[in-house]
């Protein structure tokens, strides 16, 4: 057109926008936690009557795990991975248009539940140090782990974060219950809660009282006692002629009481028992094993003689020698060291072979003890010997254990004894297992010095013993025992 005339129109053209592409609504990009099983969701285009959506996992969706065609805007997915980054968008279209992809979102699935192994789930009997086992989560993965005394935990026991697939326990509560749970957790994620299992640990096992391990018994008549376990309504008792129970001598099962007796034991046997406690769900584990030996008193066998250290004796030392006179025709021997009088728990009762001496070490420092001895004859005792004490010195320094073994030296397998002024009557070394070492033929016993070869004696702790009389005061006879510490 100008401003004297106007054409006439053109030939009239049609066109139509293109389709507005969807707009993603859930899961929000960059979720963490996703469930594996999830709705996707997006919002209706305008003239849309079906979708395509697509989840891949890499960004350029070269490896397409769902491509699915739809006539809404929701779907839901199964996805095949946990802890696992993915990436989705949607277009829209209809017969005659198709929209451009959607943006693209991520997002990373939830962290795989643990499935709880051990303690087993209701498990009665667990005992009360272990090791918590659950399925591997996975590489990259952590756990948490917590354990408590109730269901809803808020009374906790322990709670760890850990990265093996197992944890140590140990010193439960004997007979209660317990709950335990996991869950994983990584560096930018923290998973659900396995499910709870509950579990309860197994019976205390029983304490025996009487008799001692060990002990000898001088009647064919003997009461057997153990504590009563909380919880416990009967117990097993087993007695056998050996530690494994292989040779039994008295069987009780579905026992009420805690104590039972043995009548009749034949003399000279040796046994052995034990006891576990029970009710209708739970069991302990068996008792401690003790032993026995039924001997009897024969007066016939004189009593020992108690030797040193001299009955009432003062400043002893903590490590030293217990001495008697042998017995004849007898070459074992039971003793006895005590804090009391009545032995009602003596520190030390062992069996001496072939030897009238034992070796005690680390004693209490400024303690009285008491000790006694008797022989042994086949299955026959003696009496006890007298009962002495003595009472230990008090602990000295540095200093004065320096002074004290200047009178001993020993110095390229020579044993050196400051004898001035003494008569040794008899001399003796012994090493720890108490075995009297055989003396060199050539040890001098000189006026100021006594000289002991000891070149053969293997690297060591060795006691001294001597009986010695002073030339000062005449006729009086004194013992003592020094530690020698020999480096080759």
């Amino acid at each position: 057109m100008n401003n004297k005339d106007t054409s006439q129109w053109s030939d009239v053209y049609s066109f139509s926008t293109g389709m507005q592409s969807p707009v993603l609504i859930e899961p929000n990009n960059n979720d963490k936690g996703v469930p594996l099983n999830s709705r996707f969701s997006w919002n209706m285009v305008s003239s849309a009557t079906n979708y395509n959506v697509q989840v891949a996992s890499d960004l350029l969706f070269k490896n397409i795990i769902v491509d699915k065609h739809l006539n809404n805007n929701t779907y839901e997915i199964q996805l095949p991975e946990n802890n696992k980054s993915y990436f989705w968008r949607v277009r829209a279209y209809h017969s005659g248009d198709t929209s451009s992809w959607s943006d693209t979102w991520s997002f990373t699935t939830e962290l795989p539940i643990p499935v709880l192994e051990y303690p087993s789930n209701n498990e009665m009997n667990a005992d009360t140090s272990g090791k918590f086992l659950w399925n591997d989560c996975g590489k990259n993965l952590g756990y948490n782990i917590v354990l408590s005394k109730d269901s809803i935990f808020t009374d906790i026991v322990s709670n760890f974060f850990i990265i093996p697939n197992n944890l140590d326990y140990e010193a439960l509560d004997y007979n209660r219950e317990y709950y335990w749970k996991v869950r994983c957790i990584s560096e930018n994620d923290t998973g659900n809660w396995s499910e709870i299992f509950k579990f309860e640990t197994r019976l205390s096992r029983p304490v025996l009282i009487s008799p001692a391990d060990r002990q000898i018994i001088t009647t064919n008549k003997l009461l057997l006692i153990w504590n009563n376990v909380p919880g416990s309504t009967i117990y097993n008792i087993d007695v056998g002629y050996d530690r494994d129970f292989l040779n039994i001598y008295q069987k009780e099962q579905n026992f009420t009481g805690t104590s039972l007796i043995l009548n009749n034991i034949p003399k000279g046997t040796e046994l052995f028992w034990r006891v576990s406690a029970n009710n209708d769900k739970k069991s302990s584990q068996w008792s401690e094993i003790r032993s026995f030996k039924v001997m009897y008193n024969d007066t016939l066998i004189p009593k020992p003689i108690l030797l040193s250290p001299d009955d009432n004796a003062i400043e002893i030392d903590t490590s030293g020698l217990l001495i008697w006179h042998s017995v004849t025709n007898i070459g074992e021997y039971n003793i006895e060291l005590s804090h009391n009088y009545s032995f009602s728990s003596p520190i030390i009762h062992e069996t001496v072979t072939a030897d009238t001496m034992f070796i005690y070490n680390n004693l209490d420092f400024e303690t009285k003890y008491y000790w006694r001895v008797r022989a042994v004859k086949s299955d026959t005792l003696s009496d006890w010997s007298d009962i002495w004490s003595f009472t230990t010195k008090q602990a000295i320094t540095v200093e004065e254990e320096k002074s004290k073994m200047q009178n001993i030296m020993v110095n390229d397998g020579i044993l050196r004894i400051n004898s001035k002024g003494i008569d040794f009557k008899d001399i003796s070394i012994y090493n720890l297992s108490g075995q009297r070492m055989q003396l060199d033929a050539k040890t001098e016993f000189n006026e100021d010095e006594t000289i002991i070869n000891i070149s053969n004696f293997p690297d060591g702790v060795y006691f001294l013993h001597f009986n010695v009389t002073s030339r000062l005061i005449q006729n009086i006879n004194s013992s003592s025992s020094f530690v020698i510490i020999k480096f080759e």
